[in-house]
Parts: structure tokens; C-alpha cells; sequence
């Protein structure tokens, strides 16, 4: 039998979760469970719930709960900007669990500028989130007043030193190992790395990554191999031009994001040489662009999408009172092997 539709009117919306109740076949006290706490019931409670409250035109007054509860159902998604491909999937896993559990998202783009950063930061004081996601590295530490963070906090990959709020990264140091062994592998023993961020600790891990797998394999380390990329497609392109001026070039190059292995990789196109023919380039992350890249990027593969679910879900979990039983949740990363690595070409000749 068809569900009716109960009109709009000013009712008491007692009434109306009652007639939502009776439409979905549970208790009011369920029903109001699976529309403001939907992570306590079941899946196939909270969407006859659902589909029960649409049909019967119900809409909780969330302004009336927010004065009543002091909450918003809000949180607060601090990053620097949406220009990078880098963020969306993080994005999108935050939100995804942000709607399960009834909350929902505010975009706050500081592009790393302090007037930005404060006039942010000044609508989190006035109490507009409940919580706050930060992906910008050079934020956090700006999140406590007296010693004490101003909301919850969950930092997402970006970890400072002397911060002991929650977080969600992977091992971005075990994770440059993996794509240094890779090349090690291939046979190559001239490496060089485009590194990110000065300001950012996962360039700093990944250096380090890099660092540790020469050294695990007896390559002393030449500082010219080093150039900064800035994370960007322009940077790798400056960092690659630079390598190439070099009296003795690298054969490969681990960069510290897609972006500046991509922008290597179309500055060797421009020079007339070949990836990998020339150069091996393997990149960090595996955003959408790596598989249409030609030829397709080696990269590290982040789990962008299961970093926003675990990150939204720690810091709901804070909100709702629970024990966390990890404060700091590391997620595993993996080496995806596409087109752009073969073995360097005095290896691959044969004797």
C-alpha cells in the first residue's frame, strides 16, 4: 500500500514524527533516533525512516535543536584551496559519513593565507561548528586558545610535532621506502627526488623515506639530486629542468605528489626525451590523472577516500562521547606499477 503524504502545515512536529513512526512501522523514540542518530540503528531501520519522513514531508527544526543542544551539526573542513585533484575524494569520504550521522560540511579554502586562516578561524569561535577537519598544515597549531584546542579537532595527513589531537595519516616514510625500493629494483642507482612543502611533515617523511632507501642500499646521497616541487605541476616542471642542466643526470625520479611527477614528466616530453626510456618517474598519491597520463604513472597509492571516512568518524565519535580506542590511525598505502618505470637502459641492454 502506498504511503499518503501529509501536507505541510504548522503542526506540532510531535505530530509529524508520529505520523513518520506509524508510516515507518517503528517506535517515535526509533524514529528519532534514525533521523538525529542514524549511526544507532540499523541500515534497513534508518532508511525506512528515511524514505518514511520524505513521504510524510516531514523536516526537523534544526535551528530550534541547535539552541536547545548548543550543537549545529556542522563541521568545519579547513584546507588550502580545490585546485589540487588531491583533495575532492578526501572530501568526499567526510562528507559521506557526515550524512550518515546527520551532520553536514563547511568548506573553509584558506590558501595557506593568514587573513583567511583568522577570519575562519573566527567564525569557529563563534560557535558555527561543532567540529573541525583540518587539512592545512600551517592551521593547526592557530586552533588553541590557553593551551586548549577552541573545538575538537582531527588532523588529517599533515601531523605537527607537540599537537595531541586525534588524527588519520598513512606512514609516509615506510610509503617513500616502497617507491624508492621500486626503482632500486629496476636497477636504478641515480635517483633523484622532487620534493614537496618545506613547511609540510609529509614532505619531510617522504625525504626521509627516501633518504633511508639509499642509504639501505649502500648509495651515498648526493644533495644536488634533491630539488623542491612545491607540490604543484609547474614546480615539477622547474625541478626536472634543473636536474636536467646537471653534468651527470638521473636515470629516475621519485617525486613527492603526482602533480610534480606529471609536471616532470611533460618538461622530458618537451626536451625531447622519453619516460621511461630516459627517465623513470614514479609519482605519490594516485590521483584520477595518473591511469590517463601518458604514459600511465607508477605511483603510491593513497586511500583519499577512507582517510575522509576515518577522519569524520573520529571526530563525530569525539563529539558523541565515546572512547576512542586509537587516537592516531595510520592507513596502509600501496605501490601501484603502471608505464612510466622500466630498468634504466645501461641495466637493460645486454651484455
Amino acid at each position: 500500500m502506498a504511503m499518503r503524504t501529509i501536507p505541510d502545515s504548522p503542526e506540532n512536529s510531535r505530530t509529524k514524527l508520529a505520523d513518520v513512526a506509524r508510516l515507518a512501522k517503528v517506535s517515535v523514540s526509533t524514529a528519532s533516533r534514525a533521523l538525529t542518530r542514524p549511526e544507532m540503528v540499523s541500515r534497513e531501520t534508518r532508511e525506512a525512516v528515511q524514505e518514511a519522513a520524505m513521504q510524510a514531508g516531514y523536516q526537523p527544526n534544526l535551528i530550534a535543536r541547535s539552541l536547545r543542544t548548543h550543537a549545529t551539526k556542522a563541521i568545519f573542513v579547513l584546507l588550502p584551496g580545490l585546485e589540487s585533484p588531491f583533495f575532492p575524494e578526501i572530501i568526499r569520504g567526510l562528507d559521506w559519513v557526515a550524512h550518515e550521522r546527520g551532520y553536514s560540511l563547511m568548506l573553509g579554502l584558506t590558501g595557506c593565507e593568514e587573513t583567511r586562516q583568522a577570519s575562519y578561524l573566527s567564525g569557529v569561535q563563534r560557535q558555527r561548528a561543532d567540529g573541525i577537519i583540518v587539512l592545512d598544515c600551517q592551521l593547526t597549531h592557530l586552533l588553541r586558545t590557553d593551551g586548549a584546542y577552541i573545538l575538537p579537532v582531527v588532523q588529517v595527513l599533515d601531523r605537527l610535532d607537540g599537537l595531541d589531537c586525534p588524527s588519520v595519516s598513512i606512514d609516509d616514510r615506510s610509503a617513500a621506502r616502497l617507491a624508492m625500493e621500486h626503482l632500486l629494483g629496476l636497477g636504478h642507482r641515480r635517483i633523484a627526488h622532487i620534493s614537496g612543502l618545506p613547511q609540510s611533515s609529509t614532505s619531510r617523511a617522504r625525504l626521509d623515506g627516501y633518504l633511508d632507501a639509499l642509504a639501505a642500499a649502500g648509495i651515498a646521497f648526493d644533495e644536488s639530486l634533491v630539488v623542491n616541487g612545491s607540490f604543484s605541476i609547474d614546480g615539477g616542471k622547474a625541478a626536472a629542468s634543473a636536474l636536467l642542466a646537471l653534468a651527470q643526470r638521473p636515470t629516475a625520479i621519485f617525486a613527492a605528489n603526482d602533480e610534480s611527477a606529471i609536471g616532470a614528466s611533460i618538461l622530458l616530453k618537451t626536451r625531447g626525451l622519453s619516460v621511461p626510456g630516459d627517465m623513470s618517474i614514479v609519482g605519490f598519491d594516485d590521483i584520477e590523472h595518473c591511469a590517463r597520463t601518458l604514459p600511465p604513472l607508477t605511483t603510491v597509492r593513497q586511500p583519499r577516500f577512507a582517510i575522509g571516512m576515518a577522519a569524520m568518524s573520529l571526530l563525530l565519535d569525539v563529539l558523541a562521547g565515546k572512547e576512542l580506542p586509537e587516537r592516531h590511525i595510520v592507513l596502509p598505502v600501496e605501490l601501484v606499477v603502471r608505464q612510466s618505470t622500466a630498468a634504466p637502459k645501461a641495466v637493460s641492454q645486454p651484455s
